[in-house]
């Protein structure tokens, strides 16, 4: 939803979901390291731009959450170390007991999931509670 009103102010409120957020990246002309992973993105903002698609920054107010469930954040690397944790934590024996073998030797970081609660004030990113469940070394 968008909303302008008579004191040259924005408020848009919604929800973005999807299989791949790359994808999401890509439809917005804008490369992310964040691969195959579903998402759902909650915004209630607000700012003084008449326009939502010409955002005064310094006065954007909001809240903002996203949740990612399984994917790859891309060329993390890890090195020979990190190969060989991967391949003997718990976590990643339980995918290879399943045939997942694609942490084993992919400079990828791999997630399970991924989530964020925030608020945005004059146009400052605000969290505490980031969250990634991941197993490499």
């Amino acid at each position: 939803m968008w909303h302008a009103d008579q004191q040259n102010s924005t408020t848009i409120k919604g929800i973005l979901k999807g299989n791949r957020f790359d994808d999401l990246g890509a439809y917005y002309g804008i490369l992310v390291p964040i691969k195959q992973a579903p998402f759902k993105i909650d915004f209630d903002l607000n700012s003084a731009a008449v326009l939502p698609w010409q955002p005064d920054v310094a006065s954007l107010n909001g809240n903002l959450s996203f949740k990612l469930a399984k994917g790859v954040i891309a060329q993390m690397g890890g090195g020979g170390a990190g190969q060989l944790l991967r391949f003997i934590s718990f976590d990643a024996l339980l995918r290879k007991l399943q045939l997942d073998f694609s942490d084993t030797f992919s400079d990828d970081f791999a997630f399970d999931a991924m989530r964020d609660n925030a608020n945005i004030k004059n146009g400052i990113l605000n969290t505490d509670n980031f969250y990634i469940d991941g197993f490499n070394g």
